[in-house]
């Protein structure tokens, strides 16, 4: 279960991004510092999130993709 190792913010926050871009059938794009980890050292990231539709009318896919920062 991602509660067990993602930080309840970050969870929330992510439930937020996919539903609105399922709801607003529009990409998100993020940039910032990830702390999804409990533990774990924070890294800068990019993140680009973007809405399939079989109809153009719902979206129930979402393609994404992240980049993270090789230097710490």
């Amino acid at each position: 279960m991602a509660a067990d190792t993602v930080a309840p913010d970050a969870a929330r926050r992510m439930i937020e991004i996919l539903s609105s871009v399922v709801t607003n059938r529009a990409p998100r794009f993020r940039a910032g510092v990830a702390y999804w980890h409990r533990d774990k050292s924070y890294r800068k990231f990019e993140a680009c999130f973007l809405p399939l539709s079989p109809d153009d009318r719902i979206a129930d896919k979402i393609r994404a993709g992240n980049v993270f920062a090789t230097d710490t």
